[in-house]
C-alpha cells in the first residue's frame, strides 16, 4: 500500500491527462516501491505512512515516473536530482526520518549483514525433507548453558 494518498499527490498540483485511477493504481504504488528500494538499505521497509518525508518521497517518485514516461525530460531530470539529494541525505544520516508524532525512526542494521544465533552451527532449515531437519546439538547445548 502506497505511503501517499491521492490527496497527497494532488496537493502538489494536478497533472493534465492523468486520471485518479492511474495515480492510485500505478504511479503511487510504483513510487512506494522506489522509496522502499532507496531507503531499504538503511531502514526496515515497508515504513509507516505517518512519516511526512516518506510521503513526500512517494509523491516525488510517482511524479518522476509520470514525467519520465511522458518524455518531459527537463522536469524528470530536475525531479530526479531533487530525489537523489533527499535520499542521499536520509541514507547518510544528515536528515533523520521523523514521524508525525515527532519521534525519530531509528535505522536498522545498515551494514547489510545477517545476524543469526546459528551462524557457527549447521542451518536448522535445509533442503532435507521436513522430518529430517534438526537443530544442531552444539547449538542446543550452548543455548542451555546460556540459560543456566
Amino acid at each position: 500500500m502506497p505511503y501517499a494518498t491521492l490527496s497527497d499527490f494532488t496537493a502538489v498540483g494536478s497533472i493534465a491527462n492523468l486520471s485518479a485511477a492511474d495515480i492510485t493504481g500505478f504511479f503511487l504504488p510504483f513510487g512506494q516501491s522506489r522509496v522502499d528500494a532507496a531507503l531499504g538499505r538503511k531502514y526496515t521497509v515497508p515504513l509507516s505512512s505517518n512519516i511526512p518525508l516518506v510521503v513526500q518521497l512517494n509523491v516525488l517518485y510517482a511524479r518522476h515516473a509520470f514525467y519520465a514516461a511522458r518524455t518531459k525530460s527537463d522536469d524528470a531530470k530536475e525531479l530526479g536530482k531533487l530525489i537523489e539529494e533527499i535520499v542521499s541525505d536520509v541514507v547518510s544520516g544528515n536528515v533523520p526520518l521523523i514521524d508525525s508524532a515527532g519521534l525519530t525512526i531509528q535505522p536498522s542494521n545498515a551494514s547489510g549483514t545477517v545476524w543469526s544465533n546459528t551462524m557457527d552451527h549447521p542451518p536448522t532449515f535445509n533442503l532435507l525433507p521436513e522430518e529430517q531437519q534438526r537443530v544442531s546439538r552444539d547449538l542446543l547445548q550452548e543455548t542451555r548453558d546460556e540459560l543456566d
